[in-house]
């Protein structure tokens, strides 16, 4: 079952609120129902966002990944390391007490074997 939002319920308590207005009599007796416009409209951009919310505010609240090994070359400037010794000079101190050893190569497709002998090597 799908969950409603905030947006949904407030945008429908205005709908409802709007529609059933305020009795208001006026100098000759006449009673008339006064609505609000501004709840229409506040009704309809609750509802607009509700339903296109995501698309919406994830750009203004999303954070720029900062991935130094998926980066595409027109994005290398001062912040991006060129190489992992470039990396390891910006290592936490607790990070690198926590290191064993490192592999100099890439192991990718290579053997079992061949992994867990460079582990033991290292």
């Amino acid at each position: 079952m799908e969950r409603l939002s905030v947006c949904t319920l407030g945008a429908a308590h205005l709908i409802w609120t709007l529609c059933d207005g305020d009795l208001i009599r006026q100098a000759d007796g006449d009673i008339v129902r006064f609505r609000m416009n501004w709840m229409l409209w506040v009704a309809v951009a609750l509802f607009g966002l509700s339903f296109l919310g995501r698309p919406l505010i994830t750009p203004v609240l999303a954070k720029a990944d900062i991935c130094w090994h998926h980066r595409d070359a027109e994005q290398e400037g001062p912040g991006w390391p060129r190489a992992l010794g470039e990396m390891r000079k910006h290592y936490h101190k607790a990070l690198t007490a926590k290191l064993l050893g490192e592999i100099a190569k890439d192991l990718t497709g290579h053997s079992i074997g061949d992994v867990e002998a460079a582990i033991e090597a290292a």
